[in-house]
């Protein structure tokens, strides 16, 4: 099976596929370090030194209570949404000023709900 990754003359655009027990897989793991098993194989393959990745891998790990949290706050903020949307196609007429502040109100605390959530997130340093 091809899969196309780029375009160019030196594009790596086939795919092979091996099959490796659960040992053999840990052990090629194991002996590829530091460097990519795909990029390990392929270097090894072609009779060539395993070259190290030039700029390291930046993987995100996140904490489960944080994302949590997070997901709550845009619950939050979705739900504030929806009773203004709600409350703005509920009838025709035309809003009075006390409706408008209402409005107003809600809107700022949607703000608030998506600082708050930035900040729990990413906090300012």
């Amino acid at each position: 099976m091809a899969v196309i990754r780029n375009r160019g003359a030196n594009a790596r655009n086939i795919s092979q596929k091996i099959w490796l027990s659960s040992g053999e897989a840990q052990a090629v793991k194991d002996r590829a370090g530091e460097v990519p098993v795909a990029a390990w194989l392929r270097d090894l393959a072609l009779g060539q030194p395993p070259q190290p990745r030039s700029k390291p891998r930046h993987r995100v790990t996140q904490d489960a209570k944080v994302v949590a949290a997070l997901s709550l706050a845009i619950a939050k903020v979705g739900n504030n949404l929806n009773q203004i949307a709600r409350r703005v196609n509920s009838d025709a007429r035309q809003y009075r000023t006390i409706d408008l502040v209402q409005l107003r109100y809600q809107l700022a605390a949607i703000r608030k709900d998506l600082l708050d959530a930035r900040e729990s997130v990413c906090p300012r340093q």
